[in-house]
C-alpha cells in the first residue's frame, strides 16, 4: 500500500470502502499498523483511475518531487510505529471518506507533522482531488474554474449527511454550526455521451463530506455518492485523493 515517499512524507493507497482511521470498525490503520493482516480480496478489487488521469497526476507528482518506492513498507512502517505510536495516529496528516481512494500521508518525523498541522490551522495548505460527476458544471459559462462556498452544516436530522446552506426551502433541517468553507473545480474532461465531468478539485479548509455536498448543490453530484445523489447502485464513489501542497 505504500506507493511514494520523499524527503518529508509517506504516502499510502487507501482502499475504498475503509475507514482511514480507528473507529467502531477495523480501519486502514488497524491493518497497516495494528495485526499487519492482509487486507480482504474485496478492497482491493476496486476500478482505477484512465490513463489519461494517471498521466496527468502522475505530471503533478513529479512535479512535487515524490518518488516511488514501495520496496521498504515494513522497516517504513515500523519507523512511524516508533515515533508517532497510536496517539497521533501514526503521523497520519489526512483523512478520507470510507468510499473515497487513493492518497493518505503521514509525516516522517515530529518536526514535519506539528509544521503541517500549524500550516493547516492557518489555511496555508490546498489537497487536490479528482472527481467524476454527473453532468457539466461549466456547460453555460466560460470560466476555466469555479469557486463553491456556500457554508455548511451538520444535518439536523440525519447524522450522515452535511447540508449546504445553498437553498432556504431545507432551512428546517440545519443545524446552526456554519463552517465557512470553499471548494475550487476546473473542468479536466466532458464526455458527451456520457454526460459526466472529470474535474479538478481543490481544497484548502476541509470540512466533513464537504466536496461531495458543495458538487451536489450545482447539481452536479459525484457518481454513485449513496448519500447526495439519487444513484443507490452499489459501485465506487468516483472522489479520489490524489496530492497537496
Amino acid at each position: 500500500m505504500l506507493i511514494y515517499q520523499n524527503t518529508d512524507f509517506y504516502f499510502f493507497r487507501k482502499p475504498n470502502w475503509l475507514a482511514s482511521t480507528f473507529g467502531k470498525e477495523r480501519s486502514f490503520l488497524d491493518y497497516i499498523f495494528g495485526d499487519q493482516i492482509n487486507f480482504p480480496k474485496h478492497y482491493l478489487d476496486y476500478k482505477d483511475l484512465d490513463n489519461g488521469l494517471l498521466e496527468y497526476i502522475s505530471q503533478q507528482i513529479q512535479y512535487l518531487e515524490i518518488i516511488k518506492q514501495s520496496d521498504q513498507k515494513t522497516e517504513i512502517i515500523q519507523d512511524l510505529i516508533n515515533v508517532f505510536w497510536n496517539d497521533k495516529e501514526f503521523g497520519l496528516l489526512n483523512r478520507l471518506d470510507n468510499d473515497t481512494w487513493w492518497l493518505l500521508y503521514f509525516a516522517k518525523t515530529l518536526a514535519v507533522y506539528d509544521d503541517y498541522k500549524n500550516k493547516q490551522n492557518q489555511n496555508l495548505l490546498q489537497k487536490f482531488y479528482i472527481a467524476q460527476v454527473n453532468g457539466n458544471p461549466f456547460f453555460k459559462i466560460d470560466d476555466k474554474e469555479i469557486l463553491i462556498d456556500y457554508p455548511i452544516m451538520h444535518h439536523k436530522f440525519a447524522q450522515d449527511r452535511m447540508i449546504c446552506l445553498a437553498n432556504l426551502s431545507d432551512i428546517s433541517k440545519w443545524d446552526w454550526k456554519q463552517h465557512l468553507v470553499s471548494t475550487k473545480i476546473s473542468l479536466l474532461n466532458f464526455d458527451k455521451s456520457s454526460n459526466i465531468s472529470t474535474l479538478l478539485v481543490s481544497i484548502s479548509k476541509w470540512i466533513r463530506h464537504q466536496i461531495r455536498v458543495h458538487l451536489h448543490s450545482i447539481w452536479c453530484p459525484i457518481i454513485w455518492d449513496k448519500i447526495y445523489s439519487n444513484q443507490k447502485t452499489i459501485d465506487f464513489l468516483h472522489l479520489w485523493s490524489v496530492w497537496f501542497r
